[in-house]
C-alpha cells in the first residue's frame, strides 16, 4: 500500500507566483479567485495570499457569506521603505546636528570662560606691576601685602583690606554704615 504524499509550496514561492498572475492587486480577491488565476492548489493560493498580506501590507475584507477577500492598496510595491528610510535618514542626520549643536555650546562656553579668566589675571597682573612702577604711592600700596593686589581685590570682594582703619575711605563697611546711620 502506498502512501501519497502531499505537498505544498513554500509561502513565499506561493506569493511570488501569485504576484506574476494576478492582474489587479489593487482589486479584492478571494481564495479561489487567487488559486484559479494562478493554477495553484487552495492551500498554496491562502498561504501565498498571507505571505503577500505581511509582505506588502495588504488589507483583509470579509464578505457577506463570510469569505476572505485580499487586497493591496499598494499593489505589490512596497514605497513605505524608501519613507522609512527617508525618516531613519533624518532621524539620524537631526541627532547628528543636536549632538553638533551641544558640543559647539560647550566648547563655546568653555572659551568664554578661559577668556574671561586670562583677561581677569591679565588685569591683575598689569595693576600690580603699575603699582609697582609707582614711587608716590609707595607706602599705602606696601601695606596691603601684594603690591596693591590685595587692596583691588578685598575692594572688588566688598571687604575692608588689611592695613586700612575702620571708617577712612578705603573701608567699603565703614562707608555703608555710615550711610545708613544717615538716613
Amino acid at each position: 500500500m502506498s502512501t501519497s504524499h502531499v505537498t505544498s509550496l513554500d509561502p513565499s514561492a506561493a506569493g511570488r507566483t501569485l504576484i506574476a498572475s494576478l492582474p489587479k492587486p489593487q482589486d479584492p480577491h478571494t481564495v479561489a479567485d487567487a488559486a484559479a488565476a494562478s493554477g495553484l492548489a487552495l492551500r498554496d493560493a491562502e498561504r501565498g495570499l498571507t505571505w503577500l498580506t505581511k509582505e506588502y501590507r495588504g488589507h483583509l475584507r470579509v464578505t457577506e457569506g463570510g469569505e476572505l477577500l485580499y487586497l493591496f492598496p499598494t499593489g505589490f510595491t512596497q514605497p513605505w521603505r524608501t519613507r522609512d528610510a527617508f525618516q531613519r535618514m533624518g532621524g539620524k542626520a537631526l541627532d547628528g546636528a543636536v549632538a553638533a549643536g551641544r558640543f559647539i555650546v560647550r566648547a563655546w562656553l568653555m572659551i568664554v570662560l578661559l577668556a574671561y579668566v586670562a583677561i581677569f589675571v591679565a588685569i591683575l597682573v598689569g595693576m600690580m606691576f603699575a603699582r609697582q612702577g609707582d614711587s608716590d604711592n609707595r607706602r599705602s600700596s606696601s601695606s596691603s601685602g601684594f603690591g596693591g593686589m590685595g587692596f583691588v581685590l578685598f575692594r572688588v570682594l566688598g571687604t575692608r583690606a588689611p592695613g586700612v582703619a575702620p571708617g577712612s575711605a578705603g573701608d567699603a563697611a565703614g562707608r555703608t554704615r555710615r550711610r545708613s546711620t544717615k538716613g
